[in-house]
């Protein structure tokens, strides 16, 4: 009985630990490629396409290094539709499309803030 107790303590310790783990790892993940996202949408704004197309196609890279890791624990849907939005930023930056370029990596950054928010440890993530 006693042995059945200790192993319930450690497995729940040794989620606590991956659940600590995790939001961190998806809040180091995401802010970065967020902040290229958001200097990307204020470049393309302001009609630096070219430097916008590169801060996104960086953005995008990182994404894409990082996808498998964030997949662990996000939900899919989300990520499955940054995939098709990066896709879209990529062709507006090829056609000079500034207003939509812009657009589009403000959605990106807002999407992938909200995934390292879902991740994060706050009271609204615990209830």
């Amino acid at each position: 009985m006693q042995t059945r107790i200790y192993f319930g303590l450690g497995l729940l310790f040794l989620f606590l630990v991956g659940g600590l783990y995790a939001a961190g790892a998806t809040e180091r993940i995401c802010t970065p490629i967020s902040e290229q996202l958001e200097q990307a949408c204020d470049y393309a704004f302001a009609g630096q396409i070219d430097t916008a197309g590169d801060l996104t196609r960086q953005a995008n890279t990182q994404w894409e290094k990082h996808w498998h890791q964030l997949a662990i624990v996000a939900d899919h849907s989300p990520m499955d539709e940054i995939d098709g939005l990066f896709a879209q930023a990529n062709m507006y930056a090829r056609m000079g499309s500034a207003t939509d370029l812009s657009a589009t990596c403000a959605r990106i950054s807002k999407l992938v803030d909200a995934i390292a928010e879902a991740h994060s440890l706050t009271w609204w993530n615990l209830i």
